[in-house]
């Protein structure tokens, strides 16, 4: 989440405050950060062209110079020029800038600035990682998106002093993600994509207001709807909450992101305060020789906050008390009491052990399968060589009935689709009626809270201006404004109305997904059923295509694997982009008279309306009217598209594939056989393939044995 303190956990992690942290949301764009043991000064290094791109797009609007120059009207009316009101919005962007952009953003359009191609030391990394920040942050600001498909992101490498002399096998690197912000299908997408090559996913949410700032709803449905899981939250900003809520903050968090749970997994919530964390350790290492100058961080250093709470309000007094002992023995207890060395270990002994555990275990089980395979083809091998012909003859005919007997199970499977595929459809059909029902009353709801965020003078953003607002009933209002202020009005209402759609996706998409799982697992088990009840007369062949159906129909991945590529079902896509004409709609749609106060929709063009506009009586129940046609109504289309296609048809292939596969195999080695009655294996090949043999089962008993040391050995979640 932004302001969760993420970076500054992380800053505190590798030990240095290197990564991008201030009061407000500094990382814009992902970083990968790699232990590096020995590597004492760190190394940034990344992919320019994205960067350069944005960076020439930025010269080319040259918005920091024109708004340093701009002087903003105190009102705009109806005879305001099209292009100051444009420049007024542009402002308002602009004005919302921290400072630091703003310079950055001047920085920027200078013709002699230069993007460096890699950086190394921390100076020269943290300036640098600054700079591709603001990029991203200021072009995302004015323009859309940035860099949808890179992936290739800035890699900083560095020791980290907590994992120094650590044993580590394979390579420790964690993924600096933005936080949420105002893109939140952006963020999900960048999860998404962290999530194929990560060993664990690591939420972290602040402890101040997390009931309201949405933390605990979006980010679980995202880890949800990525098909995640977390085995540990993350909760900063402990020293600015009361320790007696702490019950009531567990519940909350363990009801988010472990809801069919009574207590949470380990090792579940930990609890830390970041800022207080990196403050006092920077503060120990200016510390670490003797007492240093009170000015080298009394207000002007991270180190301050730590400081502050040692020293209270009067520091400069107070300090001279403290000899270099004690002055050291205070800040340690400031790093204790942050929870920050107890986090980090947790991290790294549990977190990462545990990831660690169960990517062995898919490894295990994964060559456990191969070995099995392998097993079985060589016993056949060895099987055919000692047999006679009449042995042989019979074994063939055994095998053609059981190949019709398998594709005989086969076709009864499939001829149960139809029912399966008709239930699905119909649980899959009622969520998606509930989601536009609930989709519709997000239009009220944008509305609503649009008019209420106005402040007591009656002012809501719309560039200062004022305008009347009368309340005809609890989801109904009648407002009395210009153009200008309606547009923006819809704008702030269509903004609204987005990130309420974003946020019940994201519910959605995981109801749905779970919905699709069950059925195809009870597809699954239904056919691995038959399998066990059938009479086979080659067991090894029926143990061979049961385990691999098994494997193939209960893999984690399944789903991803049959849906195959996904539409994007953002609002920022199709539906919201066409802003302008749904604002033109809106205008032909729902135009009043103020002296009737009676909705007269007027089909004319959108430059007509602008001059009629001048102080019209607009009612939202209309405005809700073309919200539901305009937005909603596509946005529901675009979720049955994404989500609403059944996947148990798609079972039926896949596993067609593995009884083809096997089968066909099959026969192969009935040909191969017959091959060897006219040319018969040689006494060096047969050695050769029985030493094989029995590599295998010796392979295959010990993979059983270390599965379940394994196994025994991972805690219970």
């Amino acid at each position: 989440m932004a302001k969760a303190g993420k970076s500054l956990f992380l800053s505190a992690l590798i030990g240095t405050a290197i990564l991008p942290s201030d009061e407000f949301p500094s990382t814009a764009w992902p970083c990968r950060v790699r232990h590096v043991e020995g590597q004492k000064e760190p190394e940034l290094r990344y992919d320019q062209a994205p960067f350069l791109a944005a960076l020439e797009k930025l010269r080319q609007w040259k918005h920091g110079s024109t708004m340093q120059q701009f002087k903003p009207p105190l009102y705009i009316d109806d005879d305001t020029p099209e292009d100051l009101v444009d420049k007024m919005k542009i402002w308002q962007r602009w004005n919302d800038l921290h400072a630091k952009s703003k310079d950055n953003l001047e920085c920027f359009e200078d013709l002699q600035f230069q993007l460096v191609k890699s950086a190394r030391g921390t100076e020269a990394v943290m300036n640098l990682l600054f700079q591709l920040n603001d990029i991203v942050r200021i072009y995302q600001r004015f323009g859309p998106i940035f860099g949808e498909d890179v992936t290739d992101w800035p890699l900083l490498t560095l020791e980290f002093p907590s994992l120094r002399g650590r044993k580590i096998q394979g390579i420790f690197e964690f993924i600096d993600l933005p936080g949420i912000g105002e893109h939140l299908q952006q963020f999900e997408n960048l999860v998404k994509t962290v999530a194929k090559s990560s060993n664990a996913i690591v939420p972290i949410v602040s402890l101040l207001n997390m009931q309201h700032d949405g933390s605990l709803t979006t980010l679980p449905g995202i880890i949800n709807a990525c098909n995640l899981e977390c085995s540990a939250v993350i909760c900063t900003n402990l020293d600015r909450v009361d320790s007696d809520n702490e019950p009531r903050q567990n519940a909350l968090v363990t009801g988010a992101f472990w809801p069919h749970r009574s207590a949470p997994p380990k090792p579940g919530i930990i609890r830390c305060s970041s800022l207080m964390g990196v403050s006092a350790q920077t503060l120990l290492a200016m510390s670490q020789n003797d007492k240093p100058e009170i000015g080298t961080f009394w207000k002007s250093n991270i180190g301050y906050h730590a400081a502050k709470n040692i020293l209270g309000a009067n520091g400069q007094k107070a300090y001279k008390r403290f000899d270099h002992d004690e002055w050291v023995e205070e800040i340690r207890e400031q790093v204790t009491d942050s929870g920050l060395p107890d986090a980090i270990e947790v991290l790294f002994q549990d977190i990462v052990s545990q990831a660690r555990r169960r990517v062995m275990m898919q490894e295990l089980h994964s060559a456990y399968r191969v070995v099995c395979n392998f097993t079985s083809d060589y016993s056949r091998i060895l099987e055919g060589a000692r047999r006679t012909r009449a042995e042989y003859d019979r074994a063939k005919k055994e095998f053609e009935r059981d190949k019709n007997a398998y594709y005989r199970l086969l076709r009864e499977w499939k001829a149960e689709e139809a029912v399966a595929v008709a239930d699905l459809s119909t649980k899959i059909n009622r969520q998606l009626r509930d989601v536009e029902a609930e989709a519709n009353k997000l239009a009220i709801e944008a509305i609503r809270t649009v008019i209420q965020s106005r402040d007591k003078s009656g002012r809501n953003g719309l560039f200062g201006r004022k305008f009347e607002i009368k309340e005809c009933s609890d989801q109904v209002w009648e407002l009395k404004l210009n153009r200008h202020s309606l547009n923006e009005f819809l704008s702030l209402c269509l903004e609204q109305l987005r990130m309420s759609l974003d946020e019940l996706r994201i519910k959605v998409t995981p109801a749905i997904e779970k919905l699709q799982q069950e059925a195809c697992r009870q597809r699954a088990e239904a056919l691995i059923a038959r399998i066990k009840r059938s009479n086979f007369e080659g067991d090894a062949l029926k143990q061979q295509i049961e385990q691999n159906i098994a494997y193939e129909l209960f893999s984690p991945h399944f789903a991803a694997k049959v849906r195959g590529p996904q539409i994007n079902g953002t609002t920022e896509g199709s539906v919201f982009l066409g802003l302008t004409s749904i604002l033109s709609v809106a205008f032909a749609y729902f135009v009043t008279t103020s002296s009737a106060g009676l909705i007269a929709p007027i089909v004319v063009g959108a430059i007509g309306i602008g001059r009629l506009l001048v102080r019209q009586t607009i009612r939202t129940d209309a405005i809700v009217e073309v919200f539901r046609k305009e937005v909603v109504t596509p946005w529901v289309k675009e979720v049955e598209k994404k989500d609403g296609k059944v996947l148990i048809g798609t079972m039926t292939p896949l596993t067609e594939s593995i009884f083809g596969r096997f089968i066909t195999a099959e026969e192969a080695r009935f040909k191969e056989e017959l091959d060897q009655m006219v040319q018969p294996m040689g006494d060096e090949p047969l050695r050769r393939n029985v030493m094989i043999y029995g590599n295998l089962v010796a392979t295959k008993a010990a993979l059983e044995e270390l599965i379940h040391r394994t196994e025994t050995c991972m805690p219970a979640d």
